[in-house]
């Protein structure tokens, strides 16, 4: 299972931190389901969250 699998569920349980570090060890493994992370609903919960905006810097899907 990817590990960004497990992300969304989280979200759903209120438990964003936990669903940032499953997102995290996805692009440690380049878990090519990230790509989606800027549009993807599942993670509109986490938009405004500094942990996710670096996500999204690191993959290229935001600006600095």
């Amino acid at each position: 299972m990817a590990p960004s699998a497990l992300a969304p569920p989280l979200l759903a349980l209120g438990e964003p931190d936990r669903a940032l570090d499953w997102l995290e060890k996805g692009l440690a493994i380049y878990d090519p389901h990230l790509a989606l992370l800027a549009v993807h609903q599942s993670y509109l919960p986490l938009h405004g969250h500094p942990r996710f905006q670096r996500l999204l810097v690191s993959l290229g899907l935001a600006d600095v």
